[in-house]
């Protein structure tokens, strides 16, 4: 006579095929983890070697106004980027420079189709979906203006190209998507630092309160730039080499910030805001190595 399996064996084998399971579902959500922040670093890597394309056979970095103006140049020539710009809009900036010379565009190309941004408004007339929205949670994101941000993408969509105004239209732009649908964002170094004989930054040229009122232009960088308060919010220092970087918010959809605005420095456990705010950025995705 066969005997059954009592409560306590079945509750065993139970607790043995749940365990089973958890094993497998983690191992597939961090095979798939894995594969969705290659698919980001793929992008990113083809949107930079367009960056480099660009300004290799050019001979200059792509360009960023000192003040908010893009056609305020010195050399008479218009700059490709103006100050200060909502952060999540600014591969749109730099695609419409990017789009306008063959080879960068070629290799624009070759990203894969589904981490390319809309810029249009959709049908209901309201911007995509990766636009940022003030019913969103922003409290520790580095740039504040995404408050604005619905606004700032309708404009762009409205407005008729004007240097002084919109550096960019829908018909001749992109937007770098990462692989959780958020647009990444990309952190210029700054203009090159313009200085008066005592190596102080010319006001005229960098005034040293952004769009916010916070202070930014404080002095030159190490690689000549102009330093920026968002270089250190975004990788936790000043970017060393003039390259842009590109950042993704990563799986929890939030960039969080790599440094205390008020001190520049890491956060510690004990500042519970401002480490919060740390932690958000430690899943980000970078284009180049962030140290811990």
């Amino acid at each position: 006579m066969k005997r059954g399996l009592t409560l306590i064996e079945l509750v065993i084998v139970v607790g043995i095929v749940l365990i089973l399971v958890a094993l497998v579902t983690s191992s597939i959500s961090s095979v798939i983890s894995r594969a969705e922040e290659r698919k980001t670093k793929t992008g990113m890597e083809l949107f930079a070697l367009a960056i480099q394309e660009y300004e290799s056979s050019t001979g200059r970095r792509l360009s960023m106004s000192g003040v908010y103006n893009v056609s305020l140049n010195p050399s008479g020539r218009a700059f490709d980027m103006r100050r200060a710009e909502n952060h999540c809009l600014t591969t749109a900036e730099i695609s419409r420079v990017l789009l306008r010379h063959q080879p960068s565009a070629d290799i624009l190309g070759r990203i894969d189709p589904s981490l390319i941004g809309n810029i249009r408004l959709g049908d209901d007339g309201n911007p995509p979906v990766w636009v940022p929205d003030t019913g969103l949670e922003f409290t520790c994101d580095p740039d504040l203006r995404v408050f604005a941000s619905s606004n700032s993408f309708a404009a762009m969509n409205t407005l008729p190209y004007d240097p002084a105004n919109s550096p960019y239209t829908g018909a001749n732009a992109l937007v770098l998507l990462d692989a959780w649908g958020s647009a990444i964002r990309a952190i210029h170094p700054g203009p090159q630092a313009l200085v008066d004989a005592s190596g102080v930054l010319l006001p005229q040229a960098f005034p040293p309160q952004d769009q916010n009122d916070g202070t930014e232009s404080l002095q030159p960088d190490p690689d000549k730039t102009v330093a920026r308060r968002v270089e250190r919010l975004y990788i936790g220092r000043d970017n060393p080499d003039a390259s842009i970087v590109l950042v993704s918010a990563g799986p929890d959809l939030k960039f969080g910030r790599r440094v205390d605005p008020t001190s520049g420095l890491p956060p510690t456990p004990d500042a519970t805001g401002p480490y919060d705010c740390y932690l958000q950025a430690l899943d980000n995705v970078y284009s180049t190595e962030v140290t811990e």
